[in-house]
């Protein structure tokens, strides 16, 4: 072989080398700005989630870091043939179906991981099984990105609150508690939603998963790295609470009594530092090769990425394509088939020897977040008290919905009103049995206890899944969107118990006017 030629061949052999690493990030990255933009509204809120309240969080990086990701893995996936996978299809039909049901009914977490899950079934679609395995670990990091750890903040607001409690009394404080409300010497405290370090434990996760990915080889380290991680959250978390109040007290509240979220950051910084550390320590062997210094081996197996069957290729993409663009259409057929009515409340009439009074005991309200309309009206009867709160939602929208997590019977950011204690309760309401949410909430020398259900169409439930299911039934067939977030309350004078009983009479005697029917409601 003459020189020329053999500088040609290796000059040849070099380009499709060079080639090929930049394949698939470019492919990778073509399918996921295409589902971005067709799905442009869902995944707006998750690359730059708290944009419209200015308050950002760790979830900004997400994106960043999966395409960073890809990148990091562009010479495995240079190495892998593109084999479209039809059954993938079907995935990806199921999520964008899963989408549409999070979007008719406003359930964020499920729209946004549908999402997810449609853009990886793309990838599993047109480019095969091959390179969804490979690409694997930044897809699911794609997870981090959603905000689906709200179920677990109760029982994380208790463990905290407990964690505490014990603290400050082994430390000689003198604290007196009352669910998450707690009483000192120095000033009160409240364990809050944001007291719960969900957002300290979801970054402090997701970081762990970046390095255990990073540092480790074999999946047993990965998970214990991170299994530990979830444990240090959660220890660190009821750390911060404790050292907060701790730290407050003994200076007289001259540190860490109004803010001390940026306390809360820094020491789970220097926790995450050093078990980090100890991390780094027991990395593979192949990670400590490649720290001090030795070269990177690319394209040393196989030969660069091939791509069999172009029309079986091109007739996938055009199938993924409109599966990606259905739904949308889909969406916005239904919106514009919906009903939109505009609707009052309508004035409950005196029943049961129950009479409507203007001198209302207590100033507590739910705490609602744009409802169509709210009112309360409250009854007397034998030296008893009852007031009714009704959240009208009409309409609905991402920024007013009936069923919400930012809905509940105190906001968490209330310095003034607590839910100390929280159930359920066995209730009939015009022949239909119902378990109300109820709660003992403490304003100062205030005392109230409060039940609450949902009225979807006129048919009462307590249930949250329930009263989802109702309004996507509604909306998929083209009828009115109307909700009402129902609210019972009375002072405490006793015990809870006979304010439960209170309750309870006044609801059997109004019962046909609290179940709401939708033929009752006034339309403008």
């Amino acid at each position: 072989m003459c020189p020329k030629e053999a500088l040609r061949n290796k000059m040849s052999k070099h380009f499709a080398q060079t080639q090929s690493q930049f394949i698939g990030p470019l492919l990778i990255s073509l399918i996921t700005f295409s589902v971005v933009l067709v799905y442009w509204p869902t995944f707006y809120d998750l690359i730059l989630e708290g944009k419209s309240t200015g308050n950002y969080t760790h979830r900004i990086f997400v994106m960043p870091i999966f395409l960073i990701a890809i990148w990091r893995i562009r010479f495995d996936l240079g190495l892998q043939p593109v084999k479209p996978c039809w059954l993938g299809l079907l995935a990806l039909f199921a999520g964008g179906a899963l989408w549409l049901v999070g979007e008719l009914a406003f359930i964020q977490v499920l729209r946004n991981l549908a999402a997810i899950l449609m853009l990886a079934m793309a990838i599993l679609t047109i480019l095969g099984y091959r390179w969804f395995v490979t690409a694997i670990f930044p897809l699911f990091f794609l997870v981090f990105a959603v905000p689906f750890y709200g179920p677990i903040v109760p029982f994380l607001v208790d463990l905290t609150a407990a964690f505490a409690f014990n603290a400050l009394q082994f430390s000689g404080v003198l604290v007196y508690r009352e669910g998450p409300y707690f009483e000192l010497s120095s000033g009160r405290w409240s364990i809050v939603d944001a007291c719960s370090g969900i957002e300290y434990l979801s970054a402090v996760t997701m970081f762990a998963t970046l390095f255990a990915w990073t540092v480790f080889d074999e999946n047993r380290k990965r998970v214990a790295f991170v299994a530990g991680a979830i444990v240090l959250g959660i220890i660190g978390n009821w750390l911060r609470a404790y050292l907060t109040m701790l730290i407050a007290h003994v200076t007289g509240n001259q540190f860490l009594r109004e803010s001390h979220g940026t306390f809360g950051w820094y020491l789970f910084a220097v926790l995450l530092f050093f078990y980090c550390m100890a991390g780094w320590n027991l990395r593979n062997d192949s990670v400590k090769s490649a720290a001090n210094g030795a070269p990177e081996m690319a394209f040393t197996r196989g030969a660069a990425a091939t791509v069999g069957g172009s029309w079986q290729l091109v007739l996938v993409c055009i199938c993924t394509l409109l599966v990606i663009l259905a739904w949308p259409f889909l969406r916005t057929t239904l919106s514009q088939a919906s009903r939109t009515e505009t609707v009052q409340i309508p004035r409950i009439k005196t029943a049961g020897g129950w009479i409507e009074t203007s001198n209302n005991q207590t100033d507590w309200k739910p705490a609602l977040t744009n409802p169509t309309r709210q009112s309360v009206q409250t009854f007397e009867r034998r030296g008893t008290q009852v007031s009714v709160h009704f959240g009208l939602f009409a309409n609905e929208d991402w920024h007013s919905k009936l069923v919400s997590s930012v809905n509940k019977l105190v906001d968490s950011e209330s310095r003034k009103w607590s839910v100390v204690s929280t159930s359920r309760t066995n209730l009939t309401l015009a022949g239909r049995a119902i378990r109300p949410k109820t709660g003992s909430i403490v304003g100062g020398q205030q005392r109230v206890v409060a039940w609450h259900w949902y009225s979807v169409n006129g048919q009462p439930t307590a249930d949250d899944f329930q009263a989802k299911l109702w309004q996507l039934s509604s909306r998929l067939r083209g009828e009115a969107d109307v909700g009402v977030w129902v609210a019972l309350s009375t002072p405490i004078t006793g015990s809870d118990q006979s304010a439960e009983s209170v309750l309870r009479d006044f609801a059997e005697s109004l019962g046909p006017q609290l179940v709401w029917p939708l033929e009752e409601t006034h339309l403008e």
